[in-house]
């Protein structure tokens, strides 16, 4: 099967073979997994507690990041217009309390989760999502055509 051809502007073609994608799957991979302790080590120089990271909400985190790069958006609501749609992919996984922030980046695949939490560190609503009422939070991630990476991170309170 032939890669698919993505244009960039102006010559050459850029052709995202199946081995870039591979290669870039691991490359965020090795960033992703640190991005759990930077978001608890910024709750923790807040004064607050660490909070668990729970595989649920990581596959609703990479559920909304697969979402986006399938759809062709980038944004907190859906295609369809849905804005409770953390609270959707969150219930989709066995929490019932409406609770949830989420928090969204989209990112060079090299990009260290230092600096992803930084700069959610910097925007106000991000920040506030951080550092909310929380009880566990996961992390996901999608790679869409061009080689970026879309992040997401939820926060939930089961209730």
């Amino acid at each position: 099967m032939k890669p698919k051809e993505i244009r960039w502007p102006g010559p050459p073609p850029f052709i995202y073979t199946k081995a870039q994608a591979a290669a870039d799957v691991l490359t965020i991979k090795k960033q992703i997994v640190h991005l759990p302790g930077a978001i608890n080590n910024f709750r923790q120089s807040q004064g607050l507690e660490r909070i668990p990271l729970k595989d649920e909400l990581c596959r609703s985190a990479t559920r909304k990041t697969e979402h986006m790069v399938i759809h062709g958006y980038y944004g907190h609501e859906g295609p369809e217009g849905n804005q409770a749609w953390a609270w959707d992919l969150a219930r989709d996984e066995g929490y019932s309390s409406p609770y949830v922030a989420e928090n969204l980046m989209e990112c060079y695949v090299e990009s260290a989760a230092e600096r992803m939490c930084k700069i959610w560190e910097d925007s106000l609503g991000h920040r506030r999502a951080m550092l909310g009422n929380w009880h566990e939070f996961g992390v996901g991630f999608a790679i869409n055509e061009k080689g970026n990476a879309y992040v997401a991170a939820h926060f939930a309170t089961r209730r």
